[in-house]
């Protein structure tokens, strides 16, 4: 078993625009989602399946909303971490350096 652990704070920060791109992908599908079709889309014997659809459709945007903020804050919590491991490993070559960290 290995005793090592490496992490590559430039893959995180990579891995983290990925899932911001995934949510504003989201975000911009959610803003696409306003309003339903027209109350006669159907005809007028269907006039009330069009109000049923409306609503389904805002509660669907809804859900996409949200599952755009929570990418949102995994991209933003990525991103802190990545900064986090970064800034330990700055601090630890300079220590060993005897140094300041940049």
């Amino acid at each position: 078993m290995s005793t090592e652990f490496h992490v590559d704070h430039e893959q995180i920060r990579a891995h983290a625009g990925t899932v911001a791109g995934l949510s504003d992908g989201l975000s911009t599908a959610a803003g696409a989602m306003t309003g339903g079709p027209a109350s006669n889309a159907l005809g007028t014997f269907m006039e009330f399946a069009t109000l049923g659809l409306g609503d389904a459709i805002s509660r669907a945007a809804q859900a996409v909303s949200d599952a755009s903020g929570a990418l949102d804050s995994v991209s933003r919590g990525l991103a802190g971490s990545a900064e986090d491991y970064q800034r330990a490993d700055d601090e630890g070559v300079a220590a060993l350096r005897g140094g300041e960290v940049r």
